[in-house]
């Protein structure tokens, strides 16, 4: 490890804390691929959250421009509306409800949200 080296501290510190703390590093990478299954079962959140922001602030682009603050307050609550989704089950009656969701409203996240929780909650009411 050289001094003049930027990258050669950081990455010693990073091995240093790694051999002093596997548990930790292995409980993270638990959390990483847990968070990955589960946004993968997902069908909203097949579509890459890039790809998800660039299709959103296109249609509103699309039906707002010129007003770009409303196409920005509704870009930031469409995406806190994804990350939102992205946390719901992806499997049984919550899969079947975002797939048809999706179907239905991709890129409209709000409304995709809003949605899905009316009907988990009949579904709840229902069961």
């Amino acid at each position: 490890m050289s001094p003049s080296d930027p990258d050669a501290i950081p990455n010693e510190l990073l091995r240093k804390a790694e051999q002093a703390s596997p548990q930790t590093t292995q409980k993270a990478s638990q959390r990483q691929q847990e968070q990955t299954r589960s946004a993968k079962s997902n069908p909203v959140c097949d579509v890459d959250r890039n790809m998800a922001r660039r299709d959103i602030q296109a249609e509103l682009e699309d039906r707002y421009a010129p007003n770009y603050s409303t196409v920005e307050s509704l870009l930031e609550r469409n995406m806190e509306a994804y990350d939102k989704i992205c946390t719901y089950s992806g499997t049984g009656k919550s899969g079947e409800v975002l797939r048809e969701l999706k179907d239905r409203y991709y890129p409209n996240f709000g409304t995709i949200n809003s949605l899905y929780e009316r009907n988990m909650e009949a579904a709840g009411r229902l069961d």
